[in-house]
């Protein structure tokens, strides 16, 4: 899907964050945002996925208007959001964590369960076993019954784009993914990245390790002063 923003500003107080800002996302690519503090990379990532409303402008998914909708409505339309610190439930399982994120759970409907309880329990099965896989891929086979307190905050990480991956969305919203990370859960979140690409998702980032962002992106957008200044990639 192609993401639009059509003249988004967004002011807090007397600060102007962003102004009248438009640029077009497209599938199959990789943006990377970059800026100072304070800049409105987040602020800009939270207008596209719902957790915030631009003062002025449009957010478009294809030719369907989101702005200002919520961020339950948006993820459902296809938008995937991954938040600097990993949002896990920290009293379920990795395995447990990941099969929250499937859409359209039979057995989140009492009617379901009471009166189709077999083919409750069958998608509860392709659920796990699709969970199971995609701890598998991106090396957890082993720790899968593991809760989040007895893993590393990188692992964690791994286990939360696991988790927004599994519901299939067409956009992926990642703020700073390298943050806090080994050079091994790099490389593993960088063949991630890469991978949904070459499926045709179409790709945000917000970050700052140059390294990462030059061996991954498709275009680097500075954002200062409420606007996007592109940068050439080497």
């Amino acid at each position: 899907m192609q993401l639009s923003l059509l003249n988004i500003s967004k002011q807090f107080d007397e600060t102007m964050i962003l102004q009248n800002l438009s640029f077009h996302f497209s599938p199959g690519t990789i943006s990377t945002i970059i800026g100072d503090n304070g800049s409105g990379k987040t602020t800009l990532l939270n207008i596209i996925g719902g957790y915030d409303k631009p003062d002025h402008g449009t957010v478009l998914l294809d030719n369907c208007d989101i702005t200002g909708l919520s961020p339950v409505k948006i993820a459902r339309l296809g938008v995937g959001r991954l938040f600097q610190k990993p949002m896990l439930f920290q009293s379920l399982s990795a395995l447990n964590n990941i099969i929250l994120g499937f859409r359209e759970q039979l057995g989140e409907n009492p009617i379901n369960n009471l009166f189709s309880p077999k083919k409750v329990k069958d998608q509860e099965e392709i659920f796990r076993n699709l969970a199971s896989e995609q701890l598998r891929e991106i090396g957890f086979e082993d720790d899968q019954e593991k809760f989040p307190s007895m893993l590393s905050f990188g692992e964690c990480k791994l286990i939360a784009v696991a988790a927004m991956l599994v519901s299939n969305p067409s956009v992926l919203l990642i703020d700073e993914p390298s943050a806090g990370l080994s050079k091994e859960n790099i490389d593993k979140f960088s063949r991630i990245i890469q991978g949904n690409k070459k499926s045709g998702k179409t790709i945000i980032l917000i970050e700052h390790n140059l390294s990462f962002i030059q061996n991954i992106s498709d275009s680097i957008l500075q954002l200062k002063n409420g606007q996007f200044e592109p940068l050439r990639v080497n």
